[in-house]
C-alpha cells in the first residue's frame, strides 16, 4: 500500500503549512505524521539525509522515495489541481514532462557551470604561485 509519510518538527511553520495543506485531501489510513521534538530533531535529519522540517516521503512497502519539504509538497498539490482543472489529455501530460525535464536539464547545466567556475579558479591559482615562484628565482 501507498502512504504519504510527514516527519514534522513540533512548532515549525512549515511543519504545520504541510500538515494542513495535506489534510485537505482526506488520506485517512494512507497518511502518516510523525511529530518531531527539537530533542529528536538531529536524529531525524541524520536518519533522513534531510537538514530542514518537514521530511516528506511517499511510502511503496518498504521503499522509501523522498519528496522533500513543504515547497516541494506545495508543487505537487499545484499540479493535481492543474490536472483536475483541465481536461486530461495527452498534450497536458507533454506540457508537464517538458517542464520538469526543462528544470531539471537547466539545474544539471548550472551544475556544470559552477564546477568548470571551480576548476578554472583552482587553475588561476595554481598558475599565480607558479609565476610568483619563477619571479623570485628570477630577482636573485
Amino acid at each position: 500500500m501507498i502512504k504519504l509519510q510527514i516527519y514534522s518538527l513540533i512548532g515549525c511553520y512549515f511543519s504545520q503549512k504541510a500538515e494542513l495543506s495535506i489534510m485537505d485531501y482526506k488520506l485517512g489510513n494512507k497518511l502518516e505524521i510523525i511529530k518531531v521534538t527539537d530533542e529528536e530533531k538531529n536524529k531525524y535529519k541524520k536518519l533522513n539525509d534531510m537538514n530542514t522540517f518537514p521530511q516528506i516521503f511517499l511510502m511503496n512497502g518498504k521503499k522509501k522515495i523522498k519528496i522533500g519539504g513543504s515547497d516541494k509538497l506545495e508543487n505537487i498539490i499545484r499540479i493535481i489541481k492543474e490536472i483536475k482543472t483541465y481536461e486530461f489529455s495527452m498534450d497536458t501530460m507533454c506540457l508537464f514532462n517538458d517542464m520538469i525535464t526543462n528544470k531539471s536539464n537547466s539545474n544539471k547545466k548550472n551544475n556544470k557551470t559552477k564546477n568548470t567556475n571551480k576548476t578554472n579558479k583552482t587553475k588561476k591559482t595554481k598558475k599565480t604561485k607558479k609565476t610568483k615562484k619563477t619571479k623570485n628565482t628570477n630577482n636573485k
